[in-house]
């Protein structure tokens, strides 16, 4: 059975739900009465130092929004992007022009992230429903392709826990869990919202937890049994 909390943020829509690196019983959520997308809209990435406040690199390729950013977990200065251009493209911070500019989807992709256990694999989710994983040292064509959400794919997360476990958020309303190198079918289809569901994040200090936000002013954490543990 799974156990789950349910936490309400009143009269604002849950956009980014994030638990703390160091406090297994801390999350934050990032929430808005009106939309607000935080990215550049005019196609463009920027690193900040927001000690110093300075801009230190802004880096061209896109043609078209950008509507995430990933850092590597294992590469130094190496990160990802996603856009409404259908493209995933590679940075490095000692160069402005992107590394490699991959035609991941052919709409617009609304979120990335990197495996925590491969160095060379990153995730994306576009508004064609569909989750692709990237194998970077052949990206001719997806590692996997997983198929299942209604509608646009809002958020994808490789599990901390697990190198082949990953959830993903959908304007569908339902969070869902993958094994992705088991399986193109869910393990798991979380119902826990009535409106789009935003935001996810696993909680690195407790294995099989999720929790979830919606434009339906809750957040939700599920804890899930170990039978939706992948092997």
């Amino acid at each position: 059975m799974i156990q789950q909390e349910r936490y309400a943020t009143t009269n604002r829509h849950g956009y980014s739900v994030r638990y703390s690196p160091f406090n297994p019983t801390i999350f934050a959520c990032a929430t808005a009465q009106n939309y607000g997308i935080q990215g550049s809209w005019d196609h463009l990435v920027k690193v900040w130092d927001p000690e110093a406040g300075n801009l230190l690199s802004t880096f061209t390729g896109h043609t078209n929004k950008v509507y995430a950013v990933a850092w590597s977990p294992r590469i130094p200065g190496l990160f990802a992007s996603v856009a409404g251009d259908g493209s995933l493209c590679l940075w490095n911070l000692q160069q402005p022009a992107p590394l490699a500019a991959i035609p991941a989807h052919s709409c617009e992709i609304l979120s990335c992230d990197w495996s925590k256990y491969e160095q060379h694999i990153l995730a994306t989710g576009g508004i064609d429903n569909l989750i692709r994983g990237w194998d970077l040292r052949n990206a001719a064509r997806p590692l996997f392709e997983l198929r299942g959400h209604g509608y646009a794919v809002r958020k994808v997360k490789f599990s901390p826990h697990s190198a082949s476990l990953l959830a993903s958020a959908s304007y569908d309303f339902s969070t869902r869990l993958w094994d992705w190198k088991e399986s193109n079918e869910a393990l798991l289809i979380l119902k826990n919202h009535k409106e789009f569901t935003y935001g996810l994040d696993f909680n690195l200090h407790v294995q099989n937890q999720i929790a979830d936000c919606s434009w339906d002013q809750t957040i939700c954490i599920s804890q899930l049994p170990d039978s939706h543990k992948p092997q």
